[in-house]
């Protein structure tokens, strides 16, 4: 489990960046998928390319052309997912912020590590004596 620390000094922005990296890989899958379906499996359809040498290679060259397909959709979704999580990790983090706001101004104190004490350093020496 994250520690308070670890939530409150992870720099979320990476997410953002990751899922940017997912989309361009995305578009790169998508891009192969294209060539390949023009520069390969297209020669395994038509009238050029006949008989049990092209029912071969023409399941094979399917099989290759819906490998990149899904690899592009896969991609997306992952993209899309890492999105999700930053707006998740941020919305807890804000709730985080929050409550350790609230108990400061209870009168605590809240330390970087996310130890929280009642803070006495307001206390003049009276306080103490009572």
């Amino acid at each position: 489990m994250a520690t308070y620390y670890e939530i409150m000094a992870t720099d979320l922005s990476k997410l953002t960046t990751a899922a940017d990296d997912w989309d361009a890989m995305a578009k790169d899958f998508d891009k192969l998928a294209r060539n390949y379906e023009m520069e390969v499996h297209g020669i395994s359809v038509g009238d050029t390319w006949v008989g049990l040498s092209s029912d071969a290679g023409s399941a094979g060259f399917e099989v290759t052309l819906k490998e990149y397909q899904g690899a592009r959709s896969e991609a997306k979704a992952v993209a899309k997912l890492v999105r999700e999580a930053h707006i998740e990790f941020t919305r807890l983090r804000k709730k985080i912020e929050g409550v350790r706001d609230d108990a400061v101004k209870a009168g605590m104190r809240v330390s970087e590590r996310g130890v929280v004490a009642f803070d006495t350093s307001e206390f003049g020496h009276g306080a103490y004596a009572a």
